[in-house]
Formats: C-alpha cells, structure tokens, sequence
C-alpha cells in the first residue's frame, strides 16, 4: 500500500494527490511503532524447562520490519518536502 501510494505521489498530478501523500509516512510510522513494541515483547519472553530458564530469540524478519519501516519513514517523509512543481 505505501509504495503504491509513492507511486501515485510521483505519477499524478490531481488534487487527489494531497490526500494519498500521507499515506506511506502514516504505515510507516506504524509499522515501525509495531516492530518496536514487538522487539520488546518478543524479548521479554520466558520460559522454564526443565529447571532452567529459556528465553525466545528475535528471529531476522523482526529486524527486517524494523529496518525496512524506518527506511519508509524517512523515504516518505522525504518525498513530502518535495517541492509540488517537480
């Protein structure tokens, strides 16, 4: 969805853009906030078997939501300064 709406911010030229330019910083912002509470939540979990302790380790599609959102943020937020006449 946010990279369709990139899409549609550098292909139209309409009034319709203004709405569907918030689109991208938006998810970004929220997945980035979801990959967040997920890292700590996913890192505050623990077990006992067998009489030790065992805690979950975050796995590598954690950290690519993580990166990738904060890419889009910036990304997005970027093409919002962007000068309309370009």
């Amino acid at each position: 969805m946010a990279t369709a709406s990139l899409f549609v911010r550098f292909s139209r030229e309409t009034d319709a853009r203004a709405a569907v330019r918030w689109v991208a910083p938006v998810m970004g912002v929220i997945c980035l906030v979801i990959a967040i509470y997920d890292l700590f939540e996913v890192s505050s979990i623990t077990s006992e078997f067998f009489g030790e302790t065992i805690g979950v380790q975050i796995g590598w599609g954690l950290w690519l939501l993580l990166l990738s959102s904060a890419v889009l943020c910036l990304t997005s937020s970027s093409i919002l300064k962007r000068p309309a006449n370009l």
